[in-house]
């Protein structure tokens, strides 16, 4: 079923740095930069392992990578432009997904 701006509570409602994200689309780790950039980033581990996360926010160079290790469900505080690389600390699997308005 296609989008219904009559199902919509929200649907002229300005996006902001803190309004909730209407998009999430899945994010294959790489040297390339996002098109277009996300404004943020959520990990899903399963397996209850954690994940390594390397990642480039929106105005870093870059060389100034971020890497974090990270629980199921954690979100990142800042927009991002180009995450590198994403691994699994211990057993399971993990995923990322782009937060788009």
């Amino acid at each position: 079923m296609p989008y219904s701006r009559d199902r919509d509570q929200f649907p002229s409602s300005m996006p902001t740095p803190q309004s909730q994200a209407r998009r999430k689309h899945p994010i294959t780790p790489g040297a390339s930069d996002l098109d277009p950039y996300t404004k943020a980033v959520v990990v899903h581990v399963t397996g209850g392992g954690r994940a390594s996360l390397t990642y480039i926010p929106t105005d870093n160079d870059d060389a100034q990578t971020v890497t974090v290790e990270v629980a199921d469900g954690w979100v990142s505080d800042t927009s991002v432009r180009r995450v590198s690389a994403l691994s699994v600390v211990g057993s399971g699997t993990a995923t990322v997904w782009g937060l788009y308005n």
